[in-house]
Protein backbone atom coordinates (compact mmCIF):
# COMPACT_ATOMS: atom_id res chain seq x y z
CA UNK A 1 0.00 0.00 0.00
CA UNK A 2 1.35 3.43 -0.94
CA UNK A 3 2.21 5.79 1.89
CA UNK A 4 -0.47 8.31 0.83
CA UNK A 5 -3.05 5.54 1.06
CA UNK A 6 -1.74 4.53 4.47
CA UNK A 7 -2.06 8.13 5.73
CA UNK A 8 -5.54 8.54 4.33
CA UNK A 9 -6.71 5.22 5.75
CA UNK A 10 -5.33 5.96 9.23
CA UNK A 11 -6.84 9.46 9.25
CA UNK A 12 -10.19 7.87 8.38
CA UNK A 13 -9.94 5.53 11.36
CA UNK A 14 -8.33 2.56 9.59
CA UNK A 15 -7.27 0.51 12.59
CA UNK A 16 -6.56 -2.50 10.37
CA UNK A 17 -3.89 -0.57 8.47
CA UNK A 18 -2.23 0.48 11.71
CA UNK A 19 -2.43 -3.08 13.01
CA UNK A 20 -0.87 -4.38 9.77
CA UNK A 21 2.02 -1.92 10.14
CA UNK A 22 2.43 -2.97 13.76
CA UNK A 23 2.53 -6.67 12.90
CA UNK A 24 4.80 -6.17 9.90
CA UNK A 25 7.58 -4.46 11.84
CA UNK A 26 7.20 -5.68 15.44
CA UNK A 27 9.43 -8.76 15.47
CA UNK A 28 12.20 -7.11 13.47
CA UNK A 29 12.12 -4.12 15.85
CA UNK A 30 12.32 -6.37 18.92
CA UNK A 31 15.34 -8.21 17.51
CA UNK A 32 17.02 -4.95 16.48
CA UNK A 33 16.33 -3.17 19.78
CA UNK A 34 17.45 -5.98 22.07
CA UNK A 35 20.63 -6.50 20.04
CA UNK A 36 21.69 -2.87 19.55
CA UNK A 37 20.43 -1.29 22.79
CA UNK A 38 20.81 -4.17 25.26
CA UNK A 39 17.28 -3.76 26.53
CA UNK A 40 14.93 -6.51 27.66
CA UNK A 41 12.32 -7.88 25.31
CA UNK A 42 9.59 -6.34 27.51
CA UNK A 43 11.26 -2.92 27.25
CA UNK A 44 11.59 -3.33 23.48
CA UNK A 45 7.90 -4.24 23.22
CA UNK A 46 6.90 -1.15 25.19
CA UNK A 47 9.15 1.10 23.12
CA UNK A 48 7.80 -0.33 19.87
CA UNK A 49 4.21 0.15 21.05
CA UNK A 50 5.00 3.73 22.05
CA UNK A 51 6.71 4.35 18.68
CA UNK A 52 3.68 3.15 16.74
CA UNK A 53 1.46 5.34 18.92
CA UNK A 54 3.67 8.37 18.16
CA UNK A 55 3.42 7.55 14.45
CA UNK A 56 -0.37 7.21 14.74
CA UNK A 57 -0.74 10.49 16.65
CA UNK A 58 1.50 12.31 14.17
CA UNK A 59 -0.69 11.11 11.30
CA UNK A 60 -3.98 11.87 13.07
CA UNK A 61 -3.05 15.40 14.08
CA UNK A 62 -1.52 16.28 10.70
CA UNK A 63 2.11 16.57 11.79
CA UNK A 64 3.07 13.75 9.42
CA UNK A 65 1.91 14.34 5.86
CA UNK A 66 4.75 12.78 3.86
CA UNK A 67 7.94 10.81 4.40
CA UNK A 68 11.38 11.20 2.89
CA UNK A 69 12.29 7.71 4.10
CA UNK A 70 10.69 4.30 4.41
CA UNK A 71 7.87 3.93 6.97
CA UNK A 72 9.91 1.28 8.81
CA UNK A 73 12.85 3.71 9.05
CA UNK A 74 10.53 6.38 10.47
CA UNK A 75 9.12 4.08 13.17
CA UNK A 76 12.56 2.67 14.01
CA UNK A 77 13.89 6.24 14.26
CA UNK A 78 11.25 7.10 16.84
CA UNK A 79 12.12 3.88 18.66
CA UNK A 80 15.83 4.67 18.58
CA UNK A 81 15.35 7.92 20.48
CA UNK A 82 13.00 6.26 22.94
CA UNK A 83 15.57 3.50 23.52
CA UNK A 84 18.34 6.04 24.04
CA UNK A 85 16.19 7.89 26.58
CA UNK A 86 15.42 4.58 28.30
CA UNK A 87 19.14 3.78 28.51
CA UNK A 88 19.84 7.22 30.02
CA UNK A 89 17.03 6.75 32.53
CA UNK A 90 18.29 3.29 33.51
CA UNK A 91 21.82 4.66 33.92
CA UNK A 92 20.55 7.34 36.33
CA UNK A 93 18.65 4.91 38.54
CA UNK A 94 20.15 4.41 41.97
CA UNK A 95 19.01 1.70 44.34
CA UNK A 96 18.71 2.09 48.09
CA UNK A 97 21.85 -0.02 48.54
CA UNK A 98 23.75 2.28 46.17
CA UNK A 99 22.57 5.34 48.10
CA UNK A 100 23.75 3.84 51.40
CA UNK A 101 27.16 3.10 49.88
CA UNK A 102 27.46 6.57 48.34
CA UNK A 103 26.42 8.44 51.48
CA UNK A 104 28.32 6.17 53.84
CA UNK A 105 25.33 6.02 56.15
CA UNK A 106 21.83 4.69 56.24
CA UNK A 107 19.28 7.42 55.51
CA UNK A 108 16.48 4.88 55.32
CA UNK A 109 14.13 6.80 57.63
CA UNK A 110 14.37 9.91 55.45
CA UNK A 111 14.07 7.84 52.28
CA UNK A 112 11.03 6.03 53.66
CA UNK A 113 9.41 9.38 54.44
CA UNK A 114 10.05 10.58 50.86
CA UNK A 115 8.74 7.30 49.48
CA UNK A 116 5.58 7.52 51.60
CA UNK A 117 5.07 11.15 50.58
CA UNK A 118 5.45 10.32 46.88
CA UNK A 119 3.13 7.32 47.23
CA UNK A 120 0.49 9.58 48.80
CA UNK A 121 0.80 12.12 45.96
CA UNK A 122 0.34 9.35 43.40
CA UNK A 123 -2.65 7.94 45.30
CA UNK A 124 -4.29 11.37 45.60
CA UNK A 125 -3.90 12.00 41.88
CA UNK A 126 -5.01 8.48 41.01
CA UNK A 127 -8.26 9.19 42.85
CA UNK A 128 -8.82 12.19 40.54
CA UNK A 129 -9.03 9.87 37.53
CA UNK A 130 -12.33 8.35 36.36
CA UNK A 131 -13.06 4.82 37.63
CA UNK A 132 -12.42 3.13 34.25
CA UNK A 133 -9.01 4.84 34.02
CA UNK A 134 -8.07 3.70 37.52
CA UNK A 135 -9.29 0.20 36.67
CA UNK A 136 -7.03 -0.23 33.62
CA UNK A 137 -4.00 0.81 35.68
CA UNK A 138 -5.00 -1.47 38.56
CA UNK A 139 -5.52 -4.48 36.28
CA UNK A 140 -2.17 -3.96 34.57
CA UNK A 141 0.12 -2.81 37.37
CA UNK A 142 -1.44 -4.43 40.44
CA UNK A 143 -3.00 -7.61 39.09
CA UNK A 144 -0.42 -8.04 36.33
CA UNK A 145 -2.97 -8.97 33.67
CA UNK A 146 -2.01 -9.00 30.01
CA UNK A 147 -3.52 -6.47 27.64
CA UNK A 148 -5.78 -9.00 25.87
CA UNK A 149 -7.42 -9.95 29.17
CA UNK A 150 -7.78 -6.29 30.14
CA UNK A 151 -9.35 -5.51 26.76
CA UNK A 152 -11.92 -8.27 27.32
CA UNK A 153 -12.67 -7.18 30.91
CA UNK A 154 -13.07 -3.50 30.08
CA UNK A 155 -14.75 -3.89 26.69
CA UNK A 156 -12.01 -2.55 24.45
CA UNK A 157 -11.87 -3.71 20.81
CA UNK A 158 -8.53 -5.50 21.23
CA UNK A 159 -5.28 -5.59 23.20
CA UNK A 160 -3.70 -2.80 21.14
CA UNK A 161 -6.56 -0.42 21.93
CA UNK A 162 -6.30 -1.33 25.63
CA UNK A 163 -2.52 -0.76 25.61
CA UNK A 164 -2.96 2.62 23.94
CA UNK A 165 -5.58 3.57 26.53
CA UNK A 166 -3.31 2.42 29.39
CA UNK A 167 -0.53 4.56 27.93
CA UNK A 168 -2.82 7.60 27.70
CA UNK A 169 -4.11 7.14 31.27
CA UNK A 170 -0.59 6.68 32.62
CA UNK A 171 0.52 9.85 30.81
CA UNK A 172 -2.44 11.71 32.33
CA UNK A 173 -1.57 10.44 35.82
CA UNK A 174 2.11 11.32 35.37
CA UNK A 175 1.17 14.87 34.35
CA UNK A 176 -1.11 15.24 37.39
CA UNK A 177 1.68 14.00 39.69
CA UNK A 178 4.27 16.23 38.03
CA UNK A 179 2.03 19.29 38.42
CA UNK A 180 1.39 18.37 42.05
CA UNK A 181 5.12 18.18 42.81
CA UNK A 182 5.76 21.76 41.67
Amino acid sequence: MAFDSVLKDIRNGGQETLLAIYRQHRNEFLTWATFHYSCSEAEAKDVFQDSVIVFYENVKNGRLTYLTCDLKTYIFGIGKYKLLNLAKKNARMVTLDDAVLINGSDNSLEMQHDKDHNRQIVQDNLNKLPEKDREILRLYYIEGLDMKTIANKLGYKNADVAKKRKYEVFKKLALLVKNNLR
